[in-house]
């Protein structure tokens, strides 16, 4: 018999936030860390990643980024659709809060050993 904890998975939400004017990126990042706390038990930060990306004009762009990472409790796949809807409609809003073409979040299912 399959017990129902395997119907169950972890999974990892990473957030690349860019670093904008200060004060904005301090203001994303504090609500952001917060937010990941509260939902999730906690947050890992890491501040001043390089990054480059094409634009949507072809150009390549350097960037340093804050990426702040969590990973959820054991969800059902009815939670994963539920956070998969929130995280997009999360993304489009910080994405035009922080005058982004794009906001780069990762959802990937993983495993704790």
């Amino acid at each position: 018999m399959i017990s129902s904890r395997s119907t169950r998975r972890r999974y990892r939400v990473e957030i690349f936030l860019p670093v904008v004017a200060e004060i904005i990126h301090r203001a994303a990042r504090s609500l952001i860390s917060e937010a990941m706390a509260i939902q999730f038990g906690g947050r890992t930060i890491f501040d001043n990643l390089e990054g480059l990306y094409r634009s949507v004009t072809g150009a390549i762009v350097q960037d340093t980024i804050t990426l702040i990472v969590t990973d959820t409790p054991p969800l059902t796949s009815q939670n994963v659709r539920k956070l998969k809807a929130a995280l997009s409609g999360f993304r489009q809003k910080a994405a035009a809060a922080l005058r982004q073409e794009e906001l780069l979040l990762a959802l990937t299912p993983i495993e704790h050993i």
